[in-house]
């Protein structure tokens, strides 16, 4: 006996799902890693066997000499395509967001254009303009106007993970200044009451902060992640399925201060959007820039519906 639950804890710890070992990733495409060290320490290994959620088949297990475990979709079913799994995403090919998104926009000139749709790797971006207010912005939100934005969904009831792009044309100097946010957040016009998500502010930071807020408390961190203007980052933000735990990376790598487990909103009443990304002005009448390429949201529901 002494020996089994020897071996089963040395499986649960060598055994990596995911392509980032984080099984809490509800896009990730699934793959075993199972590492062969410290295999002595435990005596011989007899077999290995794998089990999964209903959602999954599979096939190959145990494997007692030498052989493949393989993990199929149960009826061809992809995960976007399950009942079970809340799935959002937006390629920016066209600007009204084909239902799903749309875009927030206050004061002189703020706008959201269509800056390419036809590149073989990045198909689709659109620029958000801020105009010459000083207190202009430019979004892409999820939703269908700026007075139906709060309240899509609630963190703590399956694992989510959120996706997206950014590229900041001119930096925050103190005279033409704005914010920047990507993420989950509940306004379109303010700092989040309610949200997950990373942010540029110059006078907080000039690098990039990862952020939660729950009911107007907020937990802030900067990261070791440096803004770069006119540079592309990758941004990722992985919530565990209770809402107890977020984690943020930045070009597939997980940043410095995450994750972060204090103020993380949950619950019906701590509704949130998908922000796919915002520009606002704080000081200055000149315009500023950013580019979005992509974003997509995914929720893997704990209670099958």
């Amino acid at each position: 006996m002494k020996k089994t639950l020897a071996l089963l804890l040395f499986l649960c710890t060598a055994l990596a799902i995911g392509q980032s070992a984080n099984s809490a990733d509800p896009l990730e495409n699934f793959a075993v890693r199972l590492d062969e060290g410290g295999l002595a320490d435990f005596g011989t290994v007899s077999s290995v066997g794998l089990s999964a959620p209903a959602e999954f088949a599979v096939s190959g297990s145990p494997i007692v000499t030498f052989g493949t475990l393989t993990l199929d979709w149960v009826g061809g079913v992809l995960p976007w395509l399950s009942p079970n799994v809340f799935f959002v995403r937006d390629d920016f090919i066209g600007l009204d967001g084909g239902g799903q998104f749309f875009n927030s926009v206050s004061g002189t000139g703020a706008v959201v254009t269509r800056v390419s749709d036809a590149s073989s790797t990045i198909p689709g971006i659109i620029r958000l303009e801020t105009g010459t207010t000083a207190t202009g912005f430019a979004g892409r939100w999820l939703g269908f106007s700026s007075s139906d934005i709060g309240g899509r969904f609630s963190l703590g009831g399956g694992a989510i993970t959120w996706n997206g792009s950014a590229d900041i044309d001119n930096l925050s100097d103190g005279t033409e200044s704005f914010i920047y946010i990507a993420g989950l957040c509940d306004l379109n016009s303010a700092d989040c009451t309610d949200g997950v998500y990373f942010e540029y502010d110059q006078t907080g930071s000039t690098f990039w902060r990862i952020k939660t807020a729950s009911n107007g408390t907020r937990t802030t961190v900067a990261t070791a992640n440096t803004v770069t203007a006119d540079q592309r980052d990758n941004l990722k933000i992985i919530c565990n399925a209770a809402a107890t735990s977020c984690s943020f990376f930045i070009g597939g790598t997980e940043v410095s201060g995450s994750p972060i487990t204090t103020n993380i909103p949950s619950g019906a009443a701590r509704g949130l959007t998908v922000v796919a990304g915002e520009l606002r002005k704080t000081v200055g009448i000149t315009s500023r820039f950013a580019r979005l390429d992509y974003c997509l949201f995914a929720q893997q529901l704990t209670t099958a519906r």
